[in-house]
């Protein structure tokens, strides 16, 4: 069981991600996901958008890069100290060197740094990515010993062609291939094969697969709904495989309840209302 090494009330996450004023995805879901697990959020923003760029035009971008190091410094001068840095959507390629750099001042002797390398879905990188920030990645999730990239990240890192479908065998391949990263916690996400959505997960090299029925919808922001949750299940002493099995869980079942509505799948699954289901 992972103790809280602080002695602090509650276990603190570090989360370095965008806020995207709608569409249920980045901080205005991982905050929601953790504080109901019991654990506080410490947002640090990377940019700020008015939606999320899947499936809405003309969306506002304010980078917050400049504010990046002043933010940290800042933190630094209150000596905080975290239970998990959890880094996520990243704004240019500058602000892979700024985060290096913070798990450099946050990350001694932390339990958890890990590295949800959000570069695309569905077999492409995403409108605001270039080339400089995605081959950056490669080397951020260096420094993380837990990743959680869906297939299409997960081709991209290992140089792995892109195809609708990995069997078990094909999809342990992608996951040998990336711990050649040096990361001892890989989770990868959104592995399709014959009507079946599939999870593999890897822990010190012992790996495994979950396998949960195809529901045909495409939710934004689900993979930082499933990332908070599993960084939320470690935090609180689950193993990798029950943590990865819970939050595989977890979004079958908002995918199936907000399935049930009948709204535009761009504004995300409706989280608010099974956040209850988290409550300790």
């Amino acid at each position: 069981m992972i103790m809280n090494s602080f002695n602090a009330p509650l276990p603190k996450v570090a989360a370095i991600h965008d806020i995207s004023g709608y569409g249920r995805c980045a901080l205005t879901v991982i905050i929601p996901t953790l504080s109901a697990m019991g654990i506080q959020v410490c947002p640090v923003p990377t940019a700020v958008l008015s939606s999320h760029t899947g499936g809405f035009d003309g969306y506002t971008f304010l980078d917050l890069t400049d504010q990046f190091a002043p933010y940290a410094n800042h933190w630094q001068t209150m000596d905080l100290k975290f239970d998990c840095i959890y880094s996520g959507f990243l704004a240019n390629a500058t602000q892979i060197s700024l985060v290096s750099d913070f798990i450099d001042k946050f990350g001694k002797n932390m339990p958890i740094i890990a590295v949800d390398p959000v570069m695309g879905d569905n077999g492409e990188i995403y409108k605001t990515y270039c080339d400089e920030l995605c081959s950056g990645m490669k080397s951020l999730v260096r420094k993380a010993n837990l990743i959680t990239p869906n297939i299409t990240e997960a081709t991209y890192l290992t140089s792995t062609p892109y195809k609708p479908e990995y069997s078990r065998e094909q999809a342990y391949e992608i996951v040998k291939k990336l711990m050649e990263y040096g990361c001892k916690q890989i989770v990868i996400t959104g592995i399709m094969y014959q009507n079946t959505i599939n999870t593999v997960y890897c822990d010190n090299g012992n790996m495994g697969i979950i396998t949960n029925p195809h529901i045909n919808k495409n939710y934004p922001g689900t993979g930082d709904i499933f990332s908070s949750c599993l960084i939320g299940k470690i935090l609180s002493g689950e193993s990798l495989q029950n943590a990865a099995g819970f939050a595989s869980e977890f979004i079958l079942m908002l995918i199936e309840e907000s399935s049930r509505f009948d709204y535009p799948e761009r504004e995300g699954v409706l989280l608010e209302k099974y956040l209850h289901y988290l409550l300790k």
